[in-house]
């Protein structure tokens, strides 16, 4: 197929596999979306065909996919399967990624499954295998998932990005709290890109033991220094390379090397619940605010005064309102 600016791309399903079919299997039901480009060097992982119930879900014609919603079963794919196939639980999703990476469809693109309130119409659920509340996550599971969803970005021209690739607790009247604070998101968006993907090690509270010590934009000395932290500082790691690990450092990412850092445990940390919110230089708004960070970014805790945060940002201390923010600890 040649590229071109803008196209149509069939989609066509067999029994097996992708999508629907009669019985015999040589009906194949064909889909149609519109691409921005021709998705090169990305293919559709292979998939098993196991239908939900006609009664979890809407069938629909050509409509407009704008979302992918990340999610978890709350168990096993089996489990999953079960209530799909139940036709009284009423509820669905396209696809289901287990431990393994095995892929397994259970509606059809084009049709409408029951997973994300507000979003189902303009929305692909991915369900995977686990637990909110667990960091059970696999690297098998990671990179499929992510596969399938460079697929559907890249056929429905769908925006890699955090707009648009949400967890089901971003979707709007949401009341589940999945994919959970274990999520790597900076490693499953940078595997969904083809970027250089890091995963995360668990994470981890660094103590800086160098008087001051360089952060940089990438994992060894031939990247540009960003910034500094300072000796006793604490900052979250979420991803390790070659000695160095990755940080939080305000409102960014970047690299320190890891023979300056030392782990400390039982640490209190905060993960930022807030699209946006706002950093400080005191407990209060009558403060300066001296930038933001966003939701997901993590930052040790140092002290708490009426309900507000004091964190390591960038080198400094500052202040950050509690209610916009979930402890966890590392």
């Amino acid at each position: 197929m040649n590229a071109m600016k803008r196209m149509t791309f069939l989609l066509v399903f067999g029994m097996l596999g992708c999508g629907g079919g009669n019985d015999d299997g040589d009906d194949p039901v064909v889909v149609a979306g519109t691409v921005e480009t021709e998705p090169t060097g990305s293919a559709k992982p292979a998939t098993t065909w196991v239908p939900a119930d006609p009664a979890n879900y809407v069938s629909a014609g050509d409509r407009g996919i704008e979302y992918v919603v990340i999610h978890t079963i709350e168990g096993t794919v089996a489990d999953a399967i079960a209530v799909f196939q139940n036709p009284a639980t009423q509820k669905s999703a396209h696809y289901v990624v287990g431990y393994d990476g095995a892929v397994t469809q259970m509606v059809q693109d084009k049709d409408v499954a029951w997973h994300a309130g507000e979003f189902n119409a303009a929305s692909i659920g991915i369900e995977h295998e686990g637990y909110a509340n667990a960091n059970n996550w696999t690297t098998a599971e990671y990179v499929k998932s992510a596969e399938l969803t460079r697929w559907l970005c890249l056929t429905y021209a769908i925006p890699m990005d955090r707009e648009h690739i949400l967890g089901h607790s971003e979707a709007p009247g949401a009341t589940h709290g999945d994919p959970g604070i274990y999520f790597d998101w900076v490693y499953y968006l940078a595997l969904v890109k083809q970027e250089n993907a890091v995963p995360s090690v668990p994470y981890k509270a660094m103590e800086v033991t160098a008087s001051v010590l360089n952060v940089r934009t990438g994992p060894s000395t031939s990247f540009s220094i960003i910034g500094t932290v300072q000796n006793g500082q604490r900052y979250v790691a979420v991803a390790e390379s070659g000695g160095w690990y990755r940080i939080y450092y305000k409102g960014n990412l970047g690299w320190s090397y890891g023979g300056y850092l030392t782990q400390k445990y039982n640490v209190t940390g905060i993960i930022v619940t807030a699209d946006l919110l706002n950093v400080r230089s005191g407990p209060g708004t009558s403060y300066s605010i001296v930038g933001t960070v966003a939701k997901g970014e993590r930052y040790v805790v140092i002290s708490i005064s009426n309900g507000w945060k004091r964190i390591w940002w960038g080198g400094q201390e500052r202040w950050v309102y509690g209610s916009y923010t979930e402890d966890f600890t590392m």
